[in-house]
Formats: C-alpha cells, structure tokens, sequence
C-alpha cells in the first residue's frame, strides 16, 4: 500500500494544480502536513515534466505548506536536497526563502 505522499504526488502528476480544486484532496494536504518527513517523499515532484498543468509548482505549493508549519526540520530537508541535488535549485532557494522569511 502507497503512502499518502506518495498518492497525493500522483494524483499531482496527473492532475497538476487542478488536483487542488477537490476538498478530498486539500484534507490529504493538512494531513501530509502534519510530518515534515513527507516533504523529502514530494521532492521528486519539483522534477515533474510541465505539461500545461503546472505540476511542480502544485508540489512546491503542498511542500512550503508543510515546511512553513515545520520551519526549522523544513529547511533542513531543503538544504540537504540542495546538496543531494534531488530538485532544481531554483525550487528549493524559493521554499528555502518563503519559509524563512
């Protein structure tokens, strides 16, 4: 059985930021919300191909959700995928920003 991170990452592929116009869905994100470890679980979704859909951007938008409300272990998952290069760098220094700021 899949984590909910890892529904909610592929239901974003597939559905890019219209995934967040579904009630069912934004409760799975306060939910996700809940363990900044499900953060290093959607980072290869900053990785998504955009197809019109927008799916890298709905996953930093699920991603700073968490991170804001973990600020601290947040940024540090942040960091370490910086130096993993697990995400575009672009990405990760604007979450790293918005969190912080």
């Amino acid at each position: 059985m899949e984590s909910l991170a890892v529904s909610v990452l592929n239901r974003v592929r597939e559905k890019g930021r219209a995934y967040f116009d579904e009630a069912e869905n934004l409760r799975d994100i306060e939910q996700l919300a809940n363990d900044p470890a499900n953060i290093e679980t959607l980072l290869p979704g900053l990785n998504f191909e955009d197809n019109g859909l927008k799916q890298p951007c709905a996953v930093l938008a699920i991603i700073l959700k968490i991170a804001k409300k973990h600020p601290k272990p947040g940024t540090r998952i942040l960091e370490a995928a910086i130096k993993n290069d697990a995400a575009p760098l672009n990405y990760l220094c604007e979450l790293i920003y918005k969190v912080n700021k």
